[in-house]
């Protein structure tokens, strides 16, 4: 409920005055139809909550990355990513992590495969300069 959403983060703010309050979520990185589905209802979300003043100062992307079971695309990630930097926002990747059950059991064949999806994603996220934060899950 995004009036939930919005008095939580004053709640916060009144908490805490000097926290940086980040909205946080996950399945926003892949390109699949939910994970479109879910984009599209983050953007929502936070230029809903923006104009009803909560004091959200970032998204939080819990990159649950997972070869083979879904593709990924750097220019719709690129774009999502400006779209959050254009509401004045900063983004936190706040768990990067490879799910690698759907890899070759081979060590360096799997570790091989995932380092490519590592790399294509933080390509992507890095180079968007609102992004602040990397964190490894």
């Amino acid at each position: 409920d995004p009036d939930l959403l919005r008095l939580c983060f004053g709640w916060a703010r009144e908490a805490d005055p000097a926290a940086r309050l980040v909205l946080n979520d996950f399945d926003l990185e892949m390109n699949d139809r939910r994970q479109e589905r879910r984009r599209t209802t983050m953007l929502r979300l936070l230029e809903r909550l923006l104009r009803a003043g909560a004091p959200v100062q970032a998204l939080g992307i819990q990159a649950h990355l997972a070869p083979r079971s879904a593709p990924f695309d750097a220019a719709r990630l690129a774009r999502f990513l400006r779209e959050v930097a254009g509401m004045g926002l900063l983004i936190e990747i706040t768990e990067l992590d490879i799910v690698d059950r759907l890899l070759p059991a081979d060590i360096a064949a799997r570790d091989a495969e995932a380092a490519v999806m590592a790399a294509d994603f933080l390509r992507v996220a890095l180079a968007e300069p609102a992004t602040k934060m990397l964190i490894l899950w």
